[in-house]
């Protein structure tokens, strides 16, 4: 029997891009959905900031109404001008959210996102599959 959720609380895994430029970026995150919105932790791949090592890790920050999701990732260690904003609509399962990402500015970079929920224990086995896929970060 499929698992029943009514919040997006758990661990996620997906991908961006830039709008077919460039390889997308597989990230991993862990949401929490409550009172207060919803709230998570985003590890992945360094792909744009020389200096910073393999990885990033950032904040997010947002809210879910219906089936539109919306927050804003704020990278550790970066300006806050580095913040891009992702709006998306989640499934009815609650399992998929695809939308699209961007800055205020346009020019620093825009594009789309998908990610899924995964059960704890299938996520060590995914993260396997993104590594030899090399869409995982050290």
């Amino acid at each position: 029997m499929a698992q029943v959720y009514t919040t997006l609380s758990g661990h996620w895994i997906g991908r961006y891009d830039y709008n077919g430029r460039g390889a997308p970026v597989a990230f991993e995150a862990r949401i929490d959905e409550g009172p207060q919105g919803v709230l998570g932790d985003i590890t992945e791949p360094n792909s744009f900031k020389n200096g910073m090592g393999p990885s990033l890790s950032a904040h997010m920050s947002g809210a879910r109404a219906g089936d539109s999701v919306s927050f804003i990732k704020t990278y550790h260690g970066l300006s806050t001008l580095n913040r891009p904003m992702y709006d998306g609509t989640v499934n009815a399962a609650l399992t998929r959210i695809e939308g699209g990402w961007r800055f205020d500015d346009p020019q620093l970079g825009t594009g789309a996102f998908s990610m899924v929920r995964v059960e704890p224990k299938a996520l060590e086995k995914s993260l396997g599959v993104l590594e030899e896929l090399g869409l995982r970060g050290v």
